[in-house]
């Protein structure tokens, strides 16, 4: 970290390893299968304040998911990001974009006749926008929105998991802090 006229600058490295554990039931009691993924994800920043209250955070982060399920939902993804914050004493907004592109390891993407297209592939595109303006010192109005388009290379219309899908929302809110 380093300081300039505009303020300070920061670059890193995050990272991160969680489990998660799975204990799926069966249609009747006595079927059970127990099973973890253990996600590890590393990444790079750099903050660039663009004015005092203006700053601009590219990053890119790699990310690896092990399944002990036979490996059956293992992948490995790359996401960049560019997020551009602003803040002052009454308000704060960032807006955030990001491009996922994931690769699953034995996943099999699959056309209408469920012939193999090959291993299954996602690329998502997400935008998101967050803001907060203070009203008075307890109370704040809140502004979330967010799209998220995921494309995949699975064609299959007759199946419902692992297909492409745009969502958003949006959502105005109050805050009070206590």
């Amino acid at each position: 970290m380093f300081k300039r006229n505009a303020g300070w600058h920061s670059y890193g490295i995050e990272g991160g390893v969680i489990t998660k554990f799975f204990n799926q039931k069966g249609e009747t009691a006595n079927t059970s299968n127990t099973f973890n993924w253990k996600d590890i994800s590393a990444g790079i920043f750099y903050r660039y304040p663009i004015t005092r209250e203006l700053d601009l955070k590219p990053s890119l982060e790699y990310k690896t998911r092990i399944d002990s399920n036979t490996d059956k939902f293992s992948y490995n993804q790359l996401r960049p990001s560019l997020s551009l914050a602003y803040k002052n004493k009454k308000t704060g907004a960032s807006l955030t974009g990001s491009y996922i592109n994931r690769k699953y390891k034995t996943l099999e993407a699959t056309d209408n006749n469920w012939s193999s297209l090959g291993k299954l592939k996602y690329q998502y595109f997400q935008v998101k926008l967050v803001g907060e303006r203070k009203l008075n010192k307890k109370l704040s109005l809140t502004l979330t929105a967010y799209l998220n388009n995921r494309t995949s290379n699975k064609t299959n219309e007759k199946s419902i998991f692992f297909r492409a899908y745009d969502y958003y929302n949006v959502s105005i809110g109050l805050k009070y802090s206590f």
